[in-house]
């Protein structure tokens, strides 16, 4: 119904196999929509509460042929009035042809604003992975799952506004950053701090009680997993990867349930293989795509590992540090990082050693990792031990029972040095010397998957 200065409308469009277009990005979908609109006068606003939009079986694609799995999302305007920024020169009391004379000509949308009412949002969604449209970045952030969302809207000049709020309630929250993928239950929300045609978007994720893995590990060897992201990425547009994202993540509280899934990791024929133990992983890492910043801190109780032939326990406490990395390709420099043993025992066919006060602890002067399979490390490392009885229970076991070699060998407080380096599946010592007031010990050498050498 429509006056000479106002109109009321209720129309329903029902579509199936609907092509629906947004930006180069295009839906196919069955569509349910209905449009309420009541506006006495057109020159004070728009009410378009009770409008809805519904999307069922819908396929995202854009003109690469790029598309996502079917899903369905629903958005009901609960609560929404716009109003139209009118030139100067147009009356409040205008209808609807001297409004025509005023604008045409000009972009109408750039009109729609929503003042000081903010349009309130409800809905549901199937797949919340339609969010990497948005957000799109080099850092693999993405977020994943369902749920209920509520969102207030700020419309300004036609465009999203400052302060433009997305709530996400998912019933399962998947969160992926890097090589890693995080999924339980949590929430999420996307706050715009800059509206307009390249918004910047603000996303805060929480999640608790989760568990953790790599992408192409079919099962999570991390749980009970209490991550909270924030991510700001700026000057969005849509289908552009390079957009400016920094992220910082942060795990307060995590466990690892056996240490042995690190096995992976080592080259093949590595001397040293965990068979059992369990950790708490702690995170704070700030990061763009160029830089890094952070710790990742580790602590572990009755560890066991095997060295060659014999069986070794301890403690161990990893203090990563962060100072410079390209993320996007898991590369970082930990220089700076520690890592502690204690309490280790060394139990073996010819000797043992069960004294629970040995400790040893390594400070990386220089430290440079690519953490993926397989890993690539080189680092040169200062370091310290109480004494040398667990070396000696190694080289025993391996070697025989030799009572000369463990009577020069066994001494107190070494201090030392060491490079190692990690790549293409070999471990090589280039350079390693310890010494203390009795004697000086050196070694080096290379291990592969059919080569041990070493002096």
């Amino acid at each position: 119904e429509v006056t000479q200065t106002g109109l009321s409308t209720d129309l329903n469009l029902v579509s199936e196999t609907a092509d629906v277009g947004f930006k180069e990005y295009r839906f196919t979908c069955n569509l349910d929509m209905a449009l309420k609109a009541e506006s006495p006068a057109i020159t004070s606003g728009i009410d378009v509460s009770g409008s809805y939009v519904h999307l069922n079986g819908a396929m995202l694609s854009n003109e690469e042929k790029q598309s996502s799995t079917p899903w369905h999302t629903g958005v009901d305007i609960t609560q929404g009035k716009i109003r139209l920024l009118l030139p100067e020169d147009v009356p409040s009391d205008a209808g609807f042809l001297e409004l025509y004379q005023h604008i045409k000509g000009k972009e109408f949308v750039t009109f729609l604003d929503s003042g000081d009412e903010n349009i309130i949002i409800n809905g549901s969604i199937s797949d919340l992975s339609w969010l990497s449209v948005l957000i799109e970045n080099r850092l693999g952030l993405s977020i994943t799952g369902s749920g209920e969302v509520a969102a207030t809207v700020v419309l300004s000049q036609g465009w999203l506004g400052t302060g433009s709020v997305l709530e996400i309630l998912p019933q399962t929250l998947g969160v992926d950053v890097l090589d890693y993928r995080a999924e339980g239950n949590g929430k999420a929300s996307l706050l715009l701090e800059k509206g307009g045609k390249q918004p910047d978007v603000k996303l805060h994720v929480e999640l608790e009680r989760g568990v953790m893995r790599r992408k192409d590990e079919p099962q999570a060897f991390i749980e009970n997993v209490q991550m909270i992201l924030q991510a700001l990425v700026k000057s969005i547009t849509i289908g552009e990867k390079e957009m400016d994202i920094a992220l910082h993540l942060q795990i307060p509280e995590a466990n690892i349930k056996d240490i042995s899934a690190y096995n992976q990791y080592l080259p093949p024929n590595s001397p040293i293989a965990f068979t059992g133990g369990k950790a708490d992983l702690t995170a704070d890492i700030q990061m763009t795509p160029e830089t890094a910043d952070g710790y990742v801190r580790l602590r572990t109780s009755d560890i066991s590992a095997r060295v060659d032939h014999q069986a070794v326990e301890g403690e161990l406490q990893a203090d990563i540090t962060l100072i410079d990395g390209i993320p996007e390709n898991m590369e970082f420099d930990i220089s700076g990082s520690s890592v502690t043993l204690d309490n280790v025992r060394v139990a073996g066919a010819e000797t043992s050693h069960d004294d629970e006060k040995w400790a040893a602890h390594f400070q990386l002067r220089k430290a440079q990792a690519v953490w993926k399979r397989p890993i690539s490390v080189f680092l040169e490392a200062d370091l310290d031990m109480t004494d040398s009885k667990p070396i000696v229970a190694v080289i025993a076991n391996q070697r025989g029972t030799h009572g000369w070699l463990e009577k020069a060998l066994t001494i107190d407080d070494l201090v030392g040095e060491a490079q190692v380096d990690i790549d293409q599946d070999r471990i090589i010592i280039p350079y390693a010397f310890a010494t203390s007031d009795k004697i000086d010990v050196g070694a080096k050498g290379v291990i592969s998957a059919d080569e041990r050498n070493g002096v």
